[in-house]
């Protein structure tokens, strides 16, 4: 479904060109760090499952971080290479780390007892093979506090590990507030897929989002979905947020490893999809039936 961000249009293209403006100005915007921009704690939530090799990237980027009041909440779900001792070798060398250590039970799972334990007003999730710019959480902080906004979204480069070669994922929709008390607006009309590609990214990762609704959110995705578990969570939290930030921003790095790329279909994906498009269609409603209907005709595209 990634691939659906490429088709070109006159839409996907104004934003392609927005981003690449904002990309060669990242580096010369600065937000003030002053105690009023991060009175706000941010929770960070990181699920650990063998990830050795990369974890070390994953938690530098964390840890340098220009936004400083942090609480990083480390959930190892049964790890059983050294990640778990690196979590605790982390715990005991910084006083704002968290460690939860569980029975293995996946992602949602892990996601689950994170952000059960978080303390922060806002949350972000990062993979624990992935790794993020230092400005992210505070680039998209400014973002929701000088907006009033309860998400803010980031867009994402797709780092593959077995060519080298990275590629940016940027969503269609033009950046800025979305009001989502108007039901006609762009944000729901290209929930998942729509005719000119992917309209907004699914992903929980790379965003910014409100503790509240995160969690209310969360705790109700089904553990059994393993494919496509960001979904669950993330458009019901689009459909109760309030406002939505769409940002130029490309912050978050998101590896596709190569074990991920050739082992990555599971023998149960068919009933792993019905399950999450019933869990869609049952929290995701709409009072206008035209557009119900048309977001359930782009998840069947999405999903089937």
């Amino acid at each position: 479904h990634y691939d659906a961000t490429w088709v070109k249009d006159s839409t996907h293209d104004g934003a392609i060109k927005l981003h690449k403006k904002f990309d060669s100005m990242k580096k010369g915007i600065e937000i003030k760090a002053n105690a009023d921009n991060m009175s706000d704690l941010i929770s960070v939530i990181i699920p650990v499952y063998n990830v050795e090799k990369y974890f070390d990237q994953c938690m530098e980027s964390v840890l340098a971080q220009t936004y400083k009041s942090i609480e990083i909440i480390l959930v190892d779900d049964g790890s059983q290479d050294s990640s778990s001792e690196m979590c605790d070798e982390y715990k005991e060398k910084y006083d704002n780390v968290v460690v939860i250590h569980k029975k293995n039970g996946g992602l949602a799972s892990a996601r689950k007892a994170g952000v059960e334990a978080a303390k922060g007003s806002y949350v972000v999730c990062v993979d624990s093979d992935d790794w993020i710019d230092e400005e992210m959480i505070s680039y998209l902080h400014h973002r929701i506090i000088n907006s009033q906004c309860d998400i803010a979204v980031s867009n994402m480069v797709l780092e593959f590990e077995i060519t080298g070669k990275s590629k940016n994922m940027i969503s269609s929709l033009r950046p800025g507030v979305y009001d989502l008390n108007d039901e006609d607006n762009l944000l729901y009309r290209q929930f998942l897929v729509d005719d000119e590609g992917v309209g907004i990214l699914h992903g929980i990762c790379g965003k910014m989002i409100k503790t509240s609704l995160y969690r209310e959110n969360q705790m109700n995705v089904p553990d059994v979905v393993s494919v496509g578990e960001d979904a669950a969570c993330m458009y019901p939290c689009y459909m109760q947020a309030e406002r939505v930030y769409i940002t130029e921003g490309i912050f978050y790095h998101y590896r596709q490893r190569e074990e991920s790329i050739l082992h990555g279909i599971s023998k149960n994906i068919l009933s792993n999809w019905e399950t999450l498009f019933n869990f869609l269609q049952e929290k995701c409603k709409f009072d206008n039936l035209e557009m119900q209907k048309k977001v359930c005709e782009n998840w069947e595209k999405f999903i089937y």
